[in-house]
C-alpha cells in the first residue's frame, strides 16, 4: 500500500509567493497526497490564488481543500487546524512562501517505504536569500550529511547510531538509544536543522497519539513541537536529500521582524533543549551539548542587541537588560561553557560572556549596519558563527 501524504499549508498574505509553492506541489512526481490550504484571513489575493488551483489539482487526482478561517488565528493554531483535518499517513507542514523540489514526495516516500514505522523523517533544505529585486543572491545548503559527519565514529558507525534510534529491548540497548538520540538532536540544533517543522515528515498517528500541538507564541513554536515528539519517538530517519527551499527576503520573514520577547523566547529554547538532554539521559548534560547551547545562548543575546537597536530601543535600556541577565545562573553557566569555534563568534560572543556590554553593543551596531547595507556579506558572516 502506497504512503499517503497530507500537506498542511497555512496561508496569510502570501500572494507574491503562494503560486510557486502550489506549482511545486501540483507537479510532484508522486501520488497520492492531499493538500490542506488554510487561509488565515488574508487581506490580499491569497484566497483567490488558492481557489484558482482547485481545478488543476482535481484533474491530477489530488485531494485539494481550500479552508477559509473566519478569524485570524496565527501560524500555530492554523497548523493545528490543518493537522486535525489531515487524513494521510504522514504530515508535511510546509510554509506557503517557500517552495519544494518536484521530487520531494517521491524521495520521502522511497525512504519511508524502507521502514513504514518511522515516526519522524528529516531531510535537507536550501536557504535561498533574495535581494531587493527578488533575485536569489546567495544560497546555503543544509544537508543532514553534515550532521552525520559530526556524530562519533566512522561512517558505518555513525549510520549505526541512527539505526539504534528505534524500538529496542533491554536496558543497555535502551540506554544507547537515548544517547544516540541526544547526540543527534544536539548536532541537528548546531546545524540549525532541528528547530523547523517544514524539513520533517511526521507519522500522523504518532503526532495524534502524543497529542502534539503547536504552542501559540511568536517564535520557537517549532522547537517546542519537536521536543514534545522527541520524548516519545521510537524511530527517526535522516536522509541527505535537500528537498525544501526556505525563502529569506530579509524583513519579510519572521526572522527579520521585531519580536518584543525575542530573547525571552530564545532563552526558553535553550532551557527546554537542556532539560530534554537531562531528562533523556538521566545524568549531567555532556560537555559537547553545553558548548552548543552556550553558543546558541550568546548568539541569541547578540541578535537581541541588534534587533533592539534596529527597533530604536535606547542603548541604556539594552545594557540594563544585559546586566540583569548577567546576574542569572543561566548566564553564568553559559559563559563558563562558551567555546566559540569561529573567528566571527569569538569577536561577537566573547565580549558578552565577559560582560563587556558597551563593547558588545558597539559590535551589535556594526552588525546591524552590515545587515542593512551589505546583505550578502551579512549572510556569509552569519553562516560562520
Amino acid at each position: 500500500m502506497k504512503i499517503r501524504f497530507s500537506i498542511v499549508l497555512p496561508c496569510y498574505n502570501v500572494e507574491q509567493y503562494i503560486g510557486q509553492m502550489l506549482e511545486g506541489i501540483l507537479k510532484q512526481s508522486y501520488l497520492p497526497y492531499e493538500v490542506l490550504a488554510i487561509d488565515d484571513c488574508s487581506t490580499d489575493n491569497s484566497i483567490e490564488i488558492l481557489k484558482s488551483y482547485e481545478k488543476p489539482m482535481e484533474e491530477k487526482g489530488i485531494r485539494y481543500h481550500v479552508v477559509h478561517q473566519e478569524e485570524n488565528r496565527g501560524l500555530s493554531q492554523t497548523r493545528n487546524h490543518g493537522m486535525e483535518l489531515a487524513t494521510g499517513d504522514y504530515l508535511l507542514l510546509w510554509d506557503a512562501d517557500d517552495h519544494v523540489e518536484l521530487t520531494a514526495l517521491q524521495t520521502i516516500a522511497n525512504a519511508l517505504g524502507e521502514n513504514p514505522a518511522t515516526d519522524v523523517l528529516i531531510f535537507g533544505y536550501t536557504e535561498d536569500y533574495y535581494n531587493a529585486k527578488g533575485q536569489i543572491s546567495y544560497q546555503v545548503a543544509k544537508s543532514p550529511e553534515n550532521v552525520l559527519g559530526q556524530l562519533p565514529g566512522s561512517g558505518s558507525e555513525r549510520i549505526q547510531i541512527l539505526n539504534q534510534i528505534q524500538s529496542v529491548q533491554g536496558v543497555a540497548q535502551a540506554t544507547r538509544k537515548k544517547e544516540a538520540l541526544a547526540e543527534l538532536i544536539m548536532t541537528l540544533e548546531k546545524e540549525t536543522m532541528f528547530g523547523y517543522a517544514w524539513n520533517k515528515a511526521f507519522r500522523r498517528e504518532f503526532v495524534r497519539d502524543n497529542e502534539a500541538k503547536f504552542e501559540t507564541i511568536t517564535h520557537i513554536e517549532d522547537v517546542l513541537f519537536m521536543l514534545n515528539l522527541m520524548t516519545a519517538v521510537e524511530e527517526i530517519r535522516v536522509i541527505p536529500d535537500m528537498l525544501y527551499h526556505y525563502r529569506n527576503s530579509g524583513q519579510e520573514r519572521l526572522t527579520g521582524k521585531y519580536i518584543p520577547d525575542y530573547f525571552k523566547l530564545q532563552r526558553r529554547r535553550v532551557v527546554e533543549l537542556l532539560k530534554f538532554q537531562w531528562d533523556i539521559q538521566g545524568e549531567a548534560v555532556s560537555a559537547k551539548s553545553m558548548e552548543i547551547m552556550a553558543n546558541v545562548y550568546f548568539r541569541s543575546l547578540q541578535s537581541y542587541g541588534v534587533r533592539e537597536l534596529e527597533h530604536g530601543t535606547p542603548r541604556k535600556e539594552i545594557i540594563k537588560m544585559m546586566e540583569q541577565e548577567a546576574q542569572t545562573e543561566m548566564f553564568q553557566n553559559m559563559a563558563r561553557n562558551l567555546k566559540a569555534e569561529s573567528r566571527v563568534a569569538k569577536i561577537l560572543y566573547k565580549p558578552l560572556a565577559e560582560r563587556e556590554f558597551k563593547k558588545a553593543l558597539f559590535l551589535c551596531r556594526i552588525v546591524g549596519f552590515v545587515k542593512r547595507h551589505f546583505g550578502g556579506l551579512f549572510v556569509k558572516l552569519k553562516q560562520k558563527r
